[in-house]
């Protein structure tokens, strides 16, 4: 999934360091989505995916602020 390489891209970045909570619920999130697509709930998978999308884009500009 392209949400699970970004958040593995941000957490190489440091982002375990600077936003542990965040990298922490955007996990759990992720094991969701993926236990939601295990158990046919694609419209529940979407939704979530659509709210993951938006917190890793979020997690990724903090990110950038503080590295910068």
């Amino acid at each position: 999934q392209l949400t699970k390489l970004h958040l593995d891209a941000l957490i190489q970045e440091g982002a375990r360091w600077c936003f542990p909570a965040a990298v922490v619920q955007a996990l759990e999130k992720q094991n969701r989505i993926a236990r939601e697509l295990e158990g046919g709930l694609l419209l529940d998978a979407a939704n979530d995916l659509v709210i993951q999308r938006r917190r890793l884009n979020q997690l990724e500009q903090q990110l950038d602020y503080v590295l910068t």
